[in-house]
């Protein structure tokens, strides 16, 4: 992603540097004349350039947010697992298997690693612990109050709201991805044939070349 983010750098500060002293020495104006560049024309061009520089920015900016709230939501989980992989290995050895405790806790297997599994299966864990009596009697003998159990479930509340906003957070930074993509080609389009005048008429100018960015051959 920063290697991408670098070359869309690079893209705008050419096209910058190649509008901008274009708009500003009357030289390059009299040769790009020629082939139907004005100022008018490359204005609507500067205009692209300036959509693309915002759109770049706020790209940054969601992409920012958005890593944070992942890295913040992975954080939660892990907190959340501990005390969780904690009491079902300690109900494991409480309740038999195949009886109605194990069965109520969903003891069976694996615990689940797809997130939203993962959740529905801790929550009916733990309400499940919290609203049978028999359940919290036997967990007493290990210490584990209905304090602690609940105190875990606001755990695995606390990663599902952490879940929430990265999810929200990717979707908006991936709908600035797209439209600053889109104005991005869309600058493209309208930068090539204007490189390829400025080639055109100024071939045995090399200076005027390299002021607007411009590789001249060797």
């Amino acid at each position: 992603m920063k290697r991408l983010h670098k070359s869309i750098t690079a893209i705008l500060a050419r096209a910058r540097l190649a509008i901008e002293n274009f708009l500003k020495e009357t030289i390059l104006q009299t040769f790009l004349a020629e082939y139907g560049y004005d100022v008018a024309r490359v204005q609507v061009g500067k205009d692209k350039l300036v959509q693309v520089e915002e759109l770049d920015r706020q790209q940054e900016v969601a992409e920012g947010k958005q890593i944070g709230a992942t890295n913040a939501f992975n954080a939660a989980l892990k907190k959340a697992k501990i005390p969780l992989m904690r009491y079902v290995k300690i109900a494991r050895i409480l309740f038999e298997r195949g009886s109605e405790e194990y069965d109520l806790l969903d003891l069976r297997g694996k615990r689940k690693s797809k997130f939203n599994e993962w959740y529905e299966q801790a929550v009916y864990f733990y309400k499940n612990a919290l609203e049978h009596p028999g359940i919290l009697a036997q967990f007493a003998l290990y210490n584990i109050t209905v304090e602690k159990l609940q105190a875990g479930l606001l755990l695995v509340e606390e990663a599902n709201t952490a879940d929430q906003l990265q999810e929200s957070l990717k979707g908006e930074a991936q709908d600035i991805t797209e439209a600053r993509d889109a104005a991005l080609k869309d600058l493209q389009e309208w930068l090539s044939p204007f490189y390829t005048a400025a080639r055109i008429s100024l071939e045995d100018r090399p200076q005027l070349l390299e002021k607007m960015g411009i590789p001249v051959p060797s």
